[in-house]
């Protein structure tokens, strides 16, 4: 998670860590697999959706 926090840091220079964090972690997914014989759900970062797609300059 350290390179996606620092692309974040980048994207958002005016975030706190707190913020970058909490922006991952609601921007995320759940992931659910079989495990031997359990399902296991697991969280997982998106930073596609984190970061909202660039402007073009005008």
């Amino acid at each position: 998670m350290t390179g996606a926090f620092a692309v974040m840091k980048q994207a958002f220079p005016g975030l706190s860590v707190a913020q970058v964090v909490a922006k991952l972690q609601n921007t995320g997914m759940d992931i659910s697999y079989s495990s031997e014989f359990t399902e296991v759900n697991t969280e997982r970062i998106n930073l596609a959706r984190a970061i909202p797609p660039a402007q073009p300059a005008v």
